[in-house]
């Protein structure tokens, strides 16, 4: 795994974490990556953490009701992560739910 995907991997880790969701399109915007790479990140995080899954209705991945993030991936809170990241990529505060869009936890995927 390469420096630049650790940072992505953490990123999607803090979003399950803070937001219980996380898209393509998310990576996409904070990183400036190409589609498939945000692919690619997403299907890696899916390895290393079963309890995510891709919603066809929300066009994101969701976690599941008793989500437990990556041990290891991150060195700092969530909330920290994100809010560091924000200022980095000069983006809107990851962190804040009111900059991302809210999609409820679905818990028929237990």
């Amino acid at each position: 795994m390469t420096k630049n995907q650790k940072i992505r991997l953490q990123f999607v880790d803090a979003m399950f974490t803070v937001h219980g969701h996380v898209s393509r399109a998310q990576i996409i915007d904070v990183f400036g990556v190409a589609m498939a790479c945000a692919s690619k990140d997403l299907s890696a995080y899916n390895k290393l953490n079963s309890q995510v899954y891709f919603s066809h209705q929300h066009l994101s991945y969701l976690c599941r009701k008793y989500f437990i993030p990556v041990e290891g991936l991150l060195d700092l809170p969530a909330v920290k992560f994100l809010e560091s990241l924000s200022i980095v990529f000069s983006v809107s505060n990851l962190a804040l739910k009111e900059n991302v869009m809210p999609i409820p936890r679905d818990i028929s995927h237990e």
